[in-house]
């Protein structure tokens, strides 16, 4: 089983709209800020997270209750909204999002809710895209990124079907998450 978790932040959107016109580089400030709490937990607590929007982020990786209680914590200080969390394990890491995500929209603000009972093991991909470097020079920085962008999608769409989740990490770097056969 593959414990997945959603971490939301509620009122995200209405915080961001209610910022004013030129709130942009605010935005993009917190949600790094964000990002880096969030990866640095589950990274020192041996899991992965990514976001998926960044009111929305995945969490991969059974760590205990009070570690979310802990995260949760952290948000308090860092997020500029509440945040809930949902957890669920599967077989497939792809429907343990899924019910991860319902679970994390059925959260009051500062709650958890799911389980996250059942750790077993996944198999994490890390690819790197050969010659991506030199591309750029061939090409440009754009359409370098372009075919990156277009390579994970298609790696996306692949693992889908395996049931997994993919991330596309910047520069060349994909991840793919599937379960352990």
């Amino acid at each position: 089983m593959v414990c997945v978790s959603i971490v939301r932040l509620i009122g995200y959107r209405e915080w961001t709209e209610n910022m004013g016109s030129d709130r942009e580089y605010i935005i993009q400030d917190v949600q790094a800020r964000l990002h880096r709490e969030v990866s640095n937990f589950y990274s020192l607590k041996g899991g992965f997270a990514h976001p998926l929007r960044y009111d929305l982020m995945v969490g991969i990786g059974g760590l205990e209750v009070k570690d979310y209680k802990e995260l949760l914590k952290i948000l308090a200080n860092t997020s500029p909204v509440p945040a809930s969390i949902g957890l669920a394990c599967d077989s497939s890491p792809l429907k343990a999002q899924r019910y991860a995500s319902r679970n994390a929209f059925k959260a009051k603000p500062w709650s958890i809710v799911g389980v996250n009972n059942e750790h077993g093991d996944v198999v994490a991909a890390h690819i790197d895209v050969v010659d991506s470097s030199r591309d750029v020079y061939e090409t440009s920085a754009y359409d370098s990124y372009l075919k990156i962008i277009k390579l994970y999608s298609k790696i996306a769409y692949i693992v889908e079907k395996l049931g997994g989740l993919t991330f596309y990490q910047g520069g060349d770097n994909i991840i793919a998450f599937i379960s352990n056969p």
